[in-house]
């Protein structure tokens, strides 16, 4: 995904029917944190809701890492995802 924008953008998550948290971690594949973890992270509660990142910045490559965790009547589980984003002056 290529974004171009003067400002952070506003991430927004439909994570679907037994969706009860679903956790994200940015990196910075250009410019990685010296402990080699994530640069930011977040958690938002239920099947749905926006985060706008602090640390995304223009001309620079973003992993973001979503952990979506489920829960149905008997079952639970987690399925994770992985995007790139560049962040490209608006």
């Amino acid at each position: 995904m290529v974004l171009g924008s003067t400002t952070s953008p506003t991430i927004r998550f439909e994570a679907g029917q037994g969706a009860t948290e679903i956790r994200g971690w940015i990196y910075d594949v250009e410019a990685p944190s010296p402990s080699a973890g994530p640069t930011e992270e977040f958690t938002l509660q239920g099947t749905s809701g926006t985060y706008q990142p602090r640390s995304i910045v223009a001309a620079r490559t973003y992993r973001i890492l979503v952990n979506v965790r489920w829960s149905f009547v008997v079952m639970r589980g987690e399925q994770t995802h992985l995007f790139d984003l560049r962040a490209v002056p608006g």
